[in-house]
């Protein structure tokens, strides 16, 4: 069947699927398993965001029963895996689709429980101009810093959920005794956002 012949559904699961291949999820933070099932729900005709969202739903569970069980690591870990799934959720989505905002906002909740769930402290500050938000980042310090203000790198990024996404990438400057301070930049400040963050 050419692409012309497919059904509406299956080419939008299609430009999704191209617009965020396999490595660009799992580079920014989703996990591989995750990544698979994904395409595999959207190509049988689930809604990329709904697929996106039950695998957040999941992995956010599984957070839930490793912070009972008392394993902070593994919470950690699971909320990250959360986050990551409604991150891409929510990319296709218009910024008007209420279903946008509701990713978002479990997106943002789940990130926040990761950093409650972790041993590198970081603090999220906002800054505004008059009538509308500049910018939100959270900032991370290396977990044994030899000085009180390590080096540190600013990164900003052009999309909704960039902090977010850039995470894997902030953790090889951690390992390196680097802070690092992810923001996102004016028009990315989504009022969903929470002000917590690993």
């Amino acid at each position: 069947m050419t692409e012309a012949a497919l059904p509406a559904w299956h080419k939008e699961a299609e430009a999704h699927k191209r617009a965020m291949p396999l490595q660009r999820l799992a580079g920014n933070g989703m996990d591989y398993a995750d990544v698979v099932e994904l395409y595999a729900r959207v190509d049988r005709g689930q809604p990329w965001a709904e697929a996106a969202g039950v695998l957040g739903d999941r992995n956010s569970a599984r957070a839930e029963q490793a912070l009972t069980a008392g394993h902070l690591a593994t919470a950690r870990g699971w909320h990250l895996l959360a986050a990551a799934c409604y991150r891409v959720g929510q990319v296709p989505l218009a910024d008007d689709d209420p279903g946008k905002t509701d990713l978002y906002r479990r997106l943002i909740d789940q990130y926040g429980r990761a950093g409650c769930c972790s041993i590198r402290r970081s603090s999220v500050s906002r800054s505004t101009t008059p009538g509308a938000p500049c910018a939100a980042g959270s900032c991370a310090r290396p977990p044994h810093a030899q000085q009180a203000d390590p080096a540190g790198r600013d990164r900003m990024g052009g999309f909704d959920g960039w902090r977010e996404e850039y995470h894997v990438g902030a953790t090889y400057l951690l390992e390196r005794g680097i802070a690092a301070l992810l923001v996102d930049g004016p028009g990315q400040v989504s009022p969903a956002r929470s002000t917590a963050a690993p």
